[in-house]
C-alpha cells in the first residue's frame, strides 16, 4: 500500500487573510502574556525533566543496567495480568460490553471525477473521488460475519492451526476475515498487497499455503505466478469477479485452484454453523512476512501472548475510550496499523477505513475526505504522511503577501514557544490554529508517527500547527511493533522514541568497533537488545538468521541507541548503515538522509559513502514544487534535473543544511544526481515499508553513481 498521501491544502490562504485582525491582536496579546508571565516569575518556566525510565540492577559487562519503563520497574506488564490473554478474547470481550457501539465504518465510491489541469504548460487529467458517508456495522453485527466466515472456511476445509494467506489493502473485509481466522485458530498469513508477485510466491510456497483471501483486482497480477504456486487450492474474493479476468478464472481452474466469492463462503459458513475454536496463548496468530531491504520477505510468527502483551505494554501508557473513532488507512500487512487495530478493537473503539488517496478534503469531490468526515481522536502515520502535510502548510503559506506569511510565522513562534513550556495560546488557537485542526477532524487528542525516523523540526511542526502531543514510537515486527514510545507529558520529545513500553525491557550493548559504549558521556550508547513476553522466539524456517539475531531470550535489533538524561531513547544509527571510509570515521547514512531532507528543495534523498574514497555523493528525488520554481525558462522540469545546473542547484541547497545543521566536514555531499521521477515501491526505489531500498537503488543506479564520483576525479570506487 502505497502511502504517498496528497495531503489537503492547508487553511493558510483562506484563514490568513480573512483573520489579519484577529492574528495581530492573537499575536501581540499572547507576547504580551508570555513576558508578563515571565517577569512574574523570573524567566521562562523551567519544564522538568522526570524519568522516563528506571535502571533496574548494577551496570552489566559490555552494556548498560537493564532499562525499563518507570511505571514497570519493579515488574514487567504481560498478558498473564489480565483477564483477557488472546486477540479472540479482547474482541469478544467487546462485543459482549459494547455490542451496540460502531466498529467498522466504510465509504462507498460513488464517483470518479476527471479533471484536466494544466500546469507549467502540461496538460494532466486528475481523479477526484466522490464519496459516500460512512456506512457502520456494530460489534454485534461484526461478530455475526465473523463467526459466518470462519464458520465457510472450516466447511471448505481449513484445519485449526493452517495458515490462511490476506493478499489486500487496508478495508474492513482484511479485518472481518483476520478474526474469522482467529476465532477458529487459523493463522493469519500477512503480505503486503504491493510486496510484489515473487515475494507473495516465496510467502504462500515458505508456508506452504493452500487458502488466499484477496480482492479481486488483484487476481490478475497473481496469475504471473500461479504457475509457481505450489500448495494454493482455494482463492476467496471479495469484491464482484471482473469480467475481464473471465479468462484468468480458467488459468487457475486448469491449476485446480477453486475460486469462492466471500458471499459464498459466508453462506456456505451459516448453513453448516460450525462452532469457534478459540486459540490458546501460545498458539501462532500473525505469521507477519517483513519487507526487508535485502532479499525475500522473512516471516515472522507472532503468537497471541506476543501480540496481546505488546497491546498492553501500550495502553498502560496511553488512554484510549470506547467512545473513540480511529481512522485506519495504514497497511493492515505491517505490525504498526495492525497491533493500533487490534488494540482499539479490544477497547470497543469504531475504526472508520481510509485510504491514501482519498484523505484530504482536496482529492474528493462533493464530500469530505476521510480523515475530515471520520473525524479520528487520535491521528496515526508514517513521517511520510507528516512529512505531506507540513509542505503542504509552509507552501500554502508561501502564496500570500508578505504580511500574512509574517503574521503567520509570528503566531507559530509564539505557540512553539508556549507549548514547549505547557502554556496555551487561547487566543491564536481562535485566529488560526482551531481551524487548522478541523482539517484533521478537529476531535485529535495526539499524534502517533512510526514506521521511521520523523524530522525534529516536522514534529515541532505539526505539534505546534495542531496544538497536540506528536508522540514517536519504535518498534519492529519481531516485537509485534512494540519497543519504545514517546510519553503525553514529554514537552520537547522532538528527537527521541520515548522510553520502554511496559512489557519490555533492553539494555545498550557495546559496539567498540563502531565507537560506541555503554561508558560513552554524557549518554550511554550501543546496540539496542531487548526481551519481553512481545518479542517473537525467532524466524519462520530460518534457523541460522534466528541464531543469528535471538541470544539467550534477547532479540538484537541491529540499531543503536542513546539513552537521554530524561531516560529517553534516541535511534541514533544502524548498523547496517554504518561505512567507514579511508578516513577511518563511520558515516551514518540514515542519520544524515534524514538531516538533508530538511532541505526545501528534496523530497526523498539516498546517500553513498564508499569504503574506497572519502567522498559523499546524494541521489535526490526533487520536492517538485520548489525545484522547478529554480529552473530556467526554456527547460523542462526532466531537462532541468538532468542538467548540470539543476545539479549545481541542488548541490548548493544541500550545502546549505549542512551548515546550518553544523554537520561535519566528513558529512558534506560532494556531488550529487537530481532523479526527475517519483520514487516508488514499484519501481523498486522504496521497499513496502515506504523505506528506502538500498541495494536495488545502488545496483539500478549504479552508473549514475559511479558517474557522480568520475566528476570528482575519482575511479573505480567498487559501487
Amino acid at each position: 500500500m502505497n502511502v504517498n498521501v496528497n495531503m489537503p491544502e492547508p487553511p493558510a490562504a483562506k484563514y490568513l487573510e480573512l483573520g489579519l485582525e484577529v492574528l495581530l491582536v492573537a499575536v501581540a496579546a499572547t507576547s504580551t502574556a508570555l513576558v508578563a508571565y515571565y517577569n512574574l516569575s523570573g524567566g521562562p518556566p523551567k519544564t522538568s525533566l522526570p524519568n522516563y525510565s528506571a535502571l533496574v540492577g548494577p551496570k552489566l559487562p559490555n552494556s548498560t543496567s537493564i532499562i525499563r519503563n518507570y511505571r514497570c520497574s519493579e515488574k514487567l506488564v504481560t498478558e498473564k495480568d489480565h483477564a483477557v490473554k488472546t486477540i479472540y478474547e479482547t474482541f469478544k470481550y467487546s462485543v459482549i460490553k459494547y455490542p451496540k457501539n460502531k466498529c467498522l465504518g466504510t465509504r462507498n465510491l460513488i464517483k470518479v471525477h476527471k479533471e484536466d489541469k494544466v500546469i507549467k504548460g502540461e496538460k494532466k487529467q486528475w481523479a477526484y473521488y466522490e464519496l459516500s458517508p460512512y456506512n457502520w456495522i456494530t460489534y454485534k453485527e461484526a461478530s455475526e460475519t465473523i463467526t459466518a466466515r470462519g464458520s465457510g472456511f472450516v466447511e471448505i476445509g481449513v484445519k485449526q492451526k493452517e495458515p490462511v494467506a490476506i493478499y489486500m489493502e487496508t478495508r474492513a473485509d482484511w479485518t472481518l476475515t483476520a478474526h474469522a481466522c482467529f476465532s477458529q485458530n487459523f493463522i493469519v498469513l500477512t503480505v503486503y498487497a504491493n510486496l510484489g508477485e515473487e515475494a507473495l510466491m516465496h510467502a504462500l510456497n515458505q508456508a506452504e499455503c493452500k487458502y488466499l483471501v484477496l480482492s479481486a483486482d488483484l487476481i490478475k497480477s497473481l496469475s504471473k505466478v500461479v504457475s509457481k504456486l505450489r500448495f494454493l487450492t482455494h482463492i476467496i474474493y471479495v469484491d464482484e469477479f471482473p469480467k475481464m479476468l473471465e479468462e484468468e478464472r480458467s488459468h487457475y481452474e486448469k491449476k485446480k485452484i477453486k475460486f469462492l466469492a466471500m458471499q459464498e463462503l459466508e453462506e456456505l459458513g451459516i448453513r453448516a454453523d460450525h462452532p469457534h475454536h478459540p486459540p490458546a496463548e501460545d498458539d501462532i496468530a500473525v505469521l507477519m512476512y517483513t519487507s526487508g531491504s535485502t532479499g525475500m520477505p522473512k516471516g515472522v510468527p507472532c503468537t497471541h501472548e506476543n501480540i496481546m502483551a505488546a497491546i498492553y505494554g501500550v495502553l498502560e501508557i496511553y488512554n484510549i475510550r470506547p467512545t473513540d473513532t480511529h481512522l485506519s488507512y495504514l497497511p493492515l500487512a505491517h505490525i504498526l496499523a495492525f497491533i493500533i487495530e487490534t488494540g482499539c478493537l479490544g477497547e470497543g473503539i469504531a475504526i472508520a477505513y481510509g485510504n491514501p488517496r482519498t484523505l484530504a478534503d482536496a482529492s474528493c469531490r462533493n464530500c469530505k475526505g476521510d480523515i475530515a468526515e471520520a473525524k479520528p481522536n487520535f491521528f496515526i502515520g508514517v513521517p511520510q504522511v507528516f512529512e505531506k502535510i507540513k509542505a503542504g502548510i509552509e507552501n500554502d503559506i508561501k502564496k500570500q503577501s508578505y504580511l500574512a506569511q509574517w503574521l503567520f510565522w509570528a503566531a507559530y513562534k509564539q505557540k512553539e514557544s508556549a507549548m514547549k513550556h505547557g502554556l496555551n495560546t487561547p487566543l491564536l488557537d481562535k485566529g488560526l490554529f482551531n481551524s487548522m485542526k478541523e482539517k484533521i477532524g478537529g476531535n485529535v487528542r495526539f499524534i502517533v508517527s512510526g514506521g521511521a525516523s520523523l524530522s525534529p523540526q516536522c514534529s515541532s511542526f505539526i505539534r505546534t500547527c495542531f496544538g497536540c502531543p506528536v508522540i514517536q514510537g519504535y518498534g519492529l515486527t519481531e516485537t509485534c511493533g512494540g519497543v519504545t514510545c514517546g510519553d503525553e507529558t514529554d514537552l520537547n520529545a522532538t528527537e527521541t522514541v520515548g522510553s520502554p513500553i511496559c512489557s519490555i525491557e533492553m539494555k545498550l550493548v557495546d559496539q567498540k568497533d563502531l565507537g560506541y559504549t555503554s561508558n560513552d558521556e554524557p549518554c550511554p550508547r550501543g546496540e539496542i537488545w531487548v526481551r519481553g513476553k512481545n518479542v517473537v522466539s525467532g524466524y519462520y524456517k530460518l534457523e541460522e538468521k534466528t541464531k543469528e539475531d535471538f541470544q539467550d531470550g534477547w532479540f538484537k535489533t541491529g540499531d543503536i541507541g542513546q539513552l537521554n538524561k530524561n531516560g529517553t531513547i534516541s535511534i541514533i544509527d544502524r548498523k547496517k548503515n554504518l561505512i567507514k571510509p579511508p578516513h577511518g570515521e563511520y558515516i551514518a547514512v540514515e542519520q544524515l538522509e534524514s538531516s538533508y531532507k530538511n532541505s526545501p528543495l528534496v523530497e526523498n534523498l539516498f546517500i553513498y559513502a564508499s569504503s574506497h574514497d572519502n567522498n559523499l555523493v546524494a541521489l535526490v528525488q526533487p520536492k517538485k514544487s520548489t525545484f522547478e520554481a529554480k529552473k530556467p525558462s526554456g527547460k523542462s522540469f526532466e531537462e532541468f534535473c538532468k542538467s548540470k545546473e539543476g545539479e549545481k542547484v541542488m548541490l548548493s541547497s544541500l550545502n546549505d543544511v549542512w551548515k546550518s545543521e553544523g554537520l561535519k566536514s566528513i558529512e558534506k555531499i560532494s556531488n550529487c544526481a537530481v532523479l526527475p521521477k517519483e520514487w516508488t515501491v514499484e519501481n523498486n526505489m522504496l521497499t513496502a515499508a515506504m523505506k528506502l531500498n538500498r541495494p536495488e537503488i545502488t545496483k539500478s543506479q549504479k552508473e549514475v553513481l559511479e558517474r557522480l564520483y568520475k566528476d570528482l576525479g575519482v575511479e573505480d570506487v567498487g559501487v
